[in-house]
């Protein structure tokens, strides 16, 4: 299962991947290098305590002039340093063993030499001394400006992890600060850089798994700003930029349907003002040309295109007054029962007309209401109309009015053809038809349901349609109850 993360915790995750990438890289070069010098410290403190030993038995023996009594001082430095600790005079003879199992053995010097690489300076050379190998320390005295071998200091350790590196008398602190110093320094300026380099590297590939969708949507933006409404954007994540993705794509379908609607605009509007019009200039020409003749009969003919084309101006100006916020209400109480009885009478004739039976269905108490009677009174006759229109001869329109709490509710229903629901959605749009063909005589103008809901939602209501192709269609709106003591000024 794929969990999804918002952008905050996205960054929170970055940032802390950045910081332990960083810190991770600097801890190890650190740790590597402190690892390293702890060892040439261990390394350091046993050959600078093999150094001590070597000073304590040259000590001893240059106030004995001998080896005698060594033996005790080395069985003391091999408890202390818990080293196998020998001295071997220069035959090669063991004299003094910490152990005790070599004492008096002849050792072959030239095996341990072998062992340890070591090179001895000849006896009686002179010059600076070189830095003898590890475990395996002549006893030197000066003198005359000639180096003595006085014997050898041989030493094994447990492993060789304890093997000692013996550093110049008196530098092996020193050495050992200054290197350790040194060492940390350079540890923290390589492990800095590497962990900067992984923690850059590391942030430019989550930044752009991040940035990626931005970018996409600029682009799709850019697009959509030139008037391509077809621009849509892959949804990748559930997470902001997955909202802010699905947003996207939601308005550019909007103002793809949009932008169709408006063409359609244009043509209806040009469609609905040239038949009337081109009705009206016929009736003329005619007239003028003595085809027709200027009679009672052609006169109402143009005086009913010209009010046809009064009406659609009409509402072209009402809908726009409607959906701009500028439509004057002139709020009084009324009961919604008169008014549905009132506008079921005008419209009466031509229900009868098409041979439609009408059914009130009111309540008993008054269903009293705060609103524009005129306006309510507009929204119920294009209502009816509409159902007149689309109910065949025999069908019938019913007309009933409801009090549920704290709301009003009036409704017409018919049994005419009904709605697909691929066409509910945008039934109260301007100009759509659910009949594609542009008879007026079966869609209108396609303004009625739109103005009807804008009147409806300026009262604070809103209308609703249930429609089953084949068996008819419901609309209904609700309007807030009027409660004493409420009322409601004109606006």
């Amino acid at each position: 299962m794929k969990i999804a993360l918002g952008i905050r915790w996205q960054l929170f995750l970055i940032f802390v991947a950045v910081v332990v990438v960083t810190i991770g890289a600097i801890s190890l070069f650190i740790s590597s290098t402190a690892s390293s010098q702890i060892q040439h410290y261990e390394y350091g403190k046993r050959g600078e305590q093999m150094a001590r030993m070597r000073e304590l038995l040259l000590r001893h023996y240059l106030d004995k002039q001998d080896w005698e009594g060594i033996q005790a001082s080395v069985e003391q430095m091999g408890q202390l340093y818990g080293w196998r600790v020998m001295i071997v005079d220069q035959g090669g003879t063991v004299v003094a063993d910490s152990t005790k199992s070599s004492l008096g053995e002849k050792l072959d010097l030239s095996l341990y030499a072998h062992r340890w690489g070591m090179r001895e300076p000849p006896e009686g050379t002179s010059g600076e001394m070189s830095e003898p190998p590890p475990l395996f320390l002549p006893i030197l005295a000066s003198s005359g400006g000639k180096i003595q071998r006085l014997g050898y200091l041989v030493v094994e350790p447990k492993s060789t992890e304890e093997m000692p590196k013996i550093p110049p008398p008196g530098q092996f602190w020193e050495s050992r600060i200054a290197e350790l110093r040194n060492s940390i320094v350079w540890s923290v300026v390589w492990g800095g850089l590497m962990g900067i380099g992984l923690a850059l590297l590391l942030a430019f590939f989550l930044s752009r798994r991040i940035t990626a969708p931005v970018q996409s949507l600029v682009s799709a933006a850019r697009g959509l700003g030139r008037g391509d409404f077809s621009q849509r954007v892959a949804v990748k994540s559930r997470d902001e930029l997955g909202e802010l993705a699905t947003t996207f794509n939601s308005m550019a379908a909007e103002l793809e349907r949009a932008d169709k609607l408006r063409r359609d605009l244009v043509a209806d509007v040009a469609h609905e003002l040239r038949t009337p019009l081109s009705n009206i200039r016929g009736y003329l020409e005619g007239i003028q040309d003595g085809i027709v003749k200027a009679d009672e009969a052609t006169l109402k003919l143009i005086y009913e295109e010209v009010q046809l084309l009064s009406r659609l101006v009409e509402d072209l100006h009402e809908l726009a007054l409607a959906e701009s916020g500028g439509l004057s209400l002139d709020k009084q109480v009324c009961d919604l029962r008169e008014l549905a009885q009132d506008v079921a009478s005008a419209t009466g004739y031509r229900i009868a007309a098409k041979g439609l039976k009408l059914k009130l269905e009111l309540p008993e108490l008054p269903a009293l209401v705060s609103v524009d009677r005129q306006r309510i009174g507009q929204a119920l006759r294009n209502l009816i109309d509409n159902a007149i229109s689309f109910t065949p001869e025999g069908g019938e329109v019913t007309i009933s009015v409801e009090r549920t709490g704290n709301d009003v509710s009036a409704s017409i229903t018919d049994t005419g053809t009904g709605i697909p629901p691929e066409d509910l959605p945008y039934i109260f749009e301007r100009f759509y038809r659910v009949d594609k063909s542009r008879s007026r005589a079966s869609g209108g103008s396609g303004l009625g349901l739109t103005i009807t809901k804008r009147l409806i939602e300026a009262h604070g209501g809103r209308l609703t349609v249930e429609s089953t192709p084949g068996k008819g269609s419901r609309f209904t709106f609700t309007l807030p109850a009027y409660r004493e003591g409420n009322k409601s000024d004109s606006s």
